[in-house]
């Protein structure tokens, strides 16, 4: 049956985000842990100075709307001491609905009170202007004296997530700065982009000495980056604070309605001599260089004869660290790789080591770095990953639950995947959720993700599902309830056959997509991901805009490669068991400004007639179908040139009308 989606298309596969209105802001999808969240726990380090936010007093508040002729002149936006978490339209990614009410907090050890900047909140405003620059801060209201501590390093918990560090306008930063005096202060000025750095040197005694005291939080973020919750951030700040008698330190938000940072359980201590930690690229098929996506279910027929584990190692010890390598071991297959002579300190690099696996099962990647010298926090030395080889599922997700996706709106997941080498794909899997309808109707299919006739040629962006050329499908399939996964145990796979097979073949990029036409309850699984590679297309923002997005997580939503693959047998036709001879569905969204679509089904072959009236009663539209198939029906309206207001649509059946209201804003 034929199936429309609405509204104007965002890309999803560019690493730049569309320009952000209150209607359009992208939901973020969840990238790599932040460079220090591999930290060990504060137990194990020898802490002078800690503060847990109990009192707010203990802190001091500022932002930059007095500076006339900057950026942020104006723009009154601070940081809170708050017990709640951020309340924008977009707190969805930390638990919150999107209706203006608070997420949950930071997940901190302490609990109680934290710091936060709740930028996607003050961004909500009607009246915000996207060339709006924020800047504004917290700092410690009293000295904090590390005269007898000449290494010191900065901990805490934080939460964060990032719409923009760097990619269209690069006005995202989050810096930790230090002053010795508690009046100077690195600079700030509109070229902060590039020489934020540069503006971070004080100048200090009557020798004027350069110190940089500005550090760079999340160094590593990118569009749709965001954070556990909570992460552990280090960060040695030794050059400004260490054997100083008086340090503060200031917490600085600069950005561009962004989402929102959060910070308790703050903590200095002491350097170790030799410590180097595993960072926050870990990668058993060395991503970021190979272009190789890891995935949870490797078939047989799509393993690479080598792959390569690689990692980044930090040096956070003030000692440069010598002969630094990486070990790994793979189901008793072990590798080193080159070493890297000289680590100084607070200096990364990447150690990548070559390996092969062979046969079905779970591996286990282990990671372990050392050097010539005896590491003081070995605990922060080693990593482990692990996938899966099988015999024909091929999997973006682990096959552990950590979120769901869906509801009774219409919507589409789609994982991409990369075929290594020929192969036929028969069908597609996917971990549905209890608690649908049955009779609910679905379709599973896939799409060449590199075939420009899934583009749209004037804005070159990804079509509507309904408008990608598909190389496979399921034809449209009705829920079974009784084949869903309870989230629990080993997981339950609701099998698509393809109407045909696809040949697909090496080199080929491909959409694995579920798509559910909405009306009833009915959601599938998510796992974690690292790396972004999977889009959904659904309702988001304030006004519940279609549009596609980048997945925060990865729908479970397999290829099967199986020969002898058994289809999932279908629930009830819904169709089939209307009352009447027709039903009609509230248009999407409502209101709606640009395009609204509305869905009707019919029980038997029917001539079919559109009318939409105005709230006079003026018709404003009418389109006779002629005979038209039972089934699933969608109309696509243009209303963006339609005075605001009210209108009917009535669908006429033979004898039967049905009547439904459409809002125009």
């Amino acid at each position: 049956m034929k199936h429309f989606f609405t509204l104007a298309l965002a890309s999803f596969l560019s690493l730049s985000m569309i320009a952000q209105t209150p209607t359009d802001k992208a939901i973020p999808g969840k990238l790599v842990h932040p460079t220090q969240a591999m930290a060990p726990e504060m137990e194990s380090r020898d802490v002078f100075w800690t503060n847990d936010i109990s009192d707010c007093a203990d802190w001091t508040f500022g932002n930059g709307a007095d500076e006339i002729g900057a950026p942020w002149a104006g723009i009154d936006l601070n940081f809170e001491c708050t017990t709640v978490g951020p309340a924008g339209y977009f707190n969805g990614f930390q638990g919150g609905a999107g209706d203006l009410t608070p997420a949950p907090p930071i997940n901190s050890t302490s609990g109680g009170n934290a710091l936060m900047v709740d930028s996607d909140l003050y961004g909500a405003s009607e009246q915000y202007d996207a060339n709006w620059v924020e800047n504004s801060w917290v700092q410690t209201a009293a000295p904090i004296d590390c005269s007898v501590n000449p290494y010191v390093a900065i901990s805490f918990q934080t939460r964060y997530a990032c719409y923009d560090n760097g990619v269209s306008d690069g006005s995202e930063k989050c810096f930790v700065e230090i002053s010795r005096d508690g009046e100077t202060w690195p600079g700030l000025t509109q070229s902060y982009v590039n020489t934020w750095e540069e503006e971070g040197i004080v100048y200090y005694g009557v020798d004027s000495v350069p110190v940089q005291c500005r550090y760079e939080v999340f160094p590593n973020s990118a569009s749709g980056f965001q954070t556990d919750n909570p992460s552990i951030v280090d960060l040695d700040i030794t050059e400004a604070a260490g054997g100083q008698s008086t340090v503060w330190i200031r917490f600085r938000w600069v950005g561009t309605w962004g989402y929102a940072w959060e910070i308790d359980d703050i903590n200095l201590f002491d350097v170790e001599q030799n410590d180097l930690r595993v960072e926050d690229y870990v990668s058993y098929t060395n991503y970021l260089e190979t272009g190789i996506y890891e995935n949870g279910a490797w078939p047989e027929s799509q393993m690479l004869d080598t792959l390569n584990a690689a990692l980044s190692v930090y040096n956070f010890g003030y000692d440069a660290q010598q002969s630094v390598q990486l070990d790994i071991d793979v189901a008793g297959y072990s590798a080193t790789s080159d070493v890297i002579p000289t680590l100084p300190n607070a200096e990364s690099d990447t150690l990548v080591a070559a390996y092969t696996v062979s046969g079905l099962g779970l591996k286990t990647v282990n990671y372990q770095v050392s050097s010539d010298v005896l590491d003081n926090m070995p605990e922060n030395n080693a990593a482990t990953q692990s996938f899966e080889v099988t015999e024909f599922s091929y999997g973006r997700d682990n096959g552990e639950l950590f979120d769901v996706y869906g509801g009774e709106f219409e919507y589409a997941c789609m994982p991409y995947y990369d075929i290594h080498n020929d192969v036929t794909i028969y069908g597609i899997d996917v971990a549905i959720q209890p608690g649908g309808t049955e009779g609910s109707p679905i379709e599973a299919w896939i799409i060449d993700a590199d075939d420009d006739v899934n583009v749209d040629p004037v804005d070159s962006l990804f079509l509507f599902p309904f408008q990608m050329e598909k190389l496979a499908t399921s034809g449209e399939t009705y829920l079974n309830p009784d084949v869903s996964w309870s989230g629990t145990g080993d997981v339950v796979w609701y099998t698509f056959k393809f109407e045909e097979p696809y040949d697909a073949t090496a080199g080929q990029w491909l959409g694995a997509a579920f798509e559910y036409y909405g009306g009833a309850e009915l959601t599938i699984a998510e796992s974690s991901v690292n790396f972004r590679s999977a889009a959904i297309f659904g309702p988001g923002g304030a006004d519940n805009v279609y549009a596609w997005r980048r997945a925060s997580d990865m729908p479970m939503v397999r290829l099967n490669l199986d020969p002898n693959l058994v289809a999932t047998e279908p629930g009830v036709n819904r169709v089939a068991e209307l009352e009447g001879n027709l039903e009609v569905f509230e248009s999407i969204p409502n209101p709606a400004s640009s395009e609204a679509t509305i869905r009707f089904v019919l029980s038997q072959p029917q001539d079919a007639t559109l009318e939409v009236r105005d709230m006079q009663g003026r018709i404003v539209l009418t389109k006779n179908y002629g005979t038209l198939v039972a089934g699933e029906h969608n109309e696509r309206l243009d209303v963006s040139s339609w005075a605001a207001g009210t209108y009917t649509y009535t669908m006429v059946v033979g004898e039967t009308r049905q009547t439904r209201k459409l809002m125009v804003d």
